[in-house]
């Protein structure tokens, strides 16, 4: 998560500094890559932490009981 929030900041300085159109074309396929790839990596840190909240709320049911 860690890469990706720095990914973002580093597209965020990027995108401040200059339009879109005045990037060079290295830039531009940078952010290209990066807004493909974000969608992903969140929905897979989602699922990790709904997988966590699933382990604790079992281990509370069983502890529970």
């Amino acid at each position: 998560m860690l890469n990706i929030r720095q990914q973002l900041h580093l597209v965020h300085d990027l995108l401040g500094k200059a339009p879109i159109a005045e990037l060079s074309s290295r830039d531009k396929t940078a952010v290209a890559r990066f807004c493909r790839e974000v969608p992903t990596v969140f929905a897979e840190e989602y699922g990790v932490a709904l997988r966590e909240v699933d382990k604790k709320v079992g281990a509370w049911k069983i502890y529970k009981l």
